[in-house]
């Protein structure tokens, strides 16, 4: 996540239009599992989100958790 940084927008919260178009399922969603390669990236969430411009990204077992310094 902290290698993002430069390049997308990473937020703790989302901002309130946002949480109402994830509660209404209108935002992409990733499982993402602790092992994902940067081709997983790469091929399957970057052309989502060039195209919705927000997705969310769920990973599994805490893998990639890292602090970030915002």
């Amino acid at each position: 996540m902290a290698a993002l940084v430069k390049d997308v927008k990473v937020v703790k919260t989302l901002p309130q239009n946002l949480k109402d178009a994830r509660r209404l399922k209108k935002i992409p969603s990733f499982r993402v599992p602790n092992s994902a390669s940067p081709y997983f990236y790469l091929h399957h969430v970057l052309p989502v989100l060039n195209k919705h411009v927000v997705v969310e990204l769920v990973v599994s077992d805490g893998g990639c958790m890292q602090v970030l310094d915002f």
